[in-house]
């Protein structure tokens, strides 16, 4: 397939970088022992990858993400 579109990557070396975070903090992973734990790393870490992945700064996202979401609850 990706000798027809030339836009393809031939390795997935991307996806292997985007992932690596996961891997590295898998040791912290077994502090997490609630169901309700392990659904906020994973919406944690999913915030911080998708920002880098967009070219943001993951701090500032956060920070936005968390303000944005304290005054939806408020209203």
């Amino acid at each position: 397939m990706f000798l027809e579109d030339g836009r393809l990557e031939l390795s997935n070396n991307r996806a292997d970088r985007s992932i690596k975070p996961f891997v590295i903090s898998r040791k912290n992973f077994r502090f997490v022992n609630t169901p309700g734990g392990a659904k906020s790393s994973a919406v944690l870490f999913s915030l911080i990858e998708t920002a880098k992945e967009n070219g943001l700064d993951p701090y500032r996202y956060l920070a936005w993400a968390l303000e944005k979401a304290s005054r939806r609850s408020m209203a």
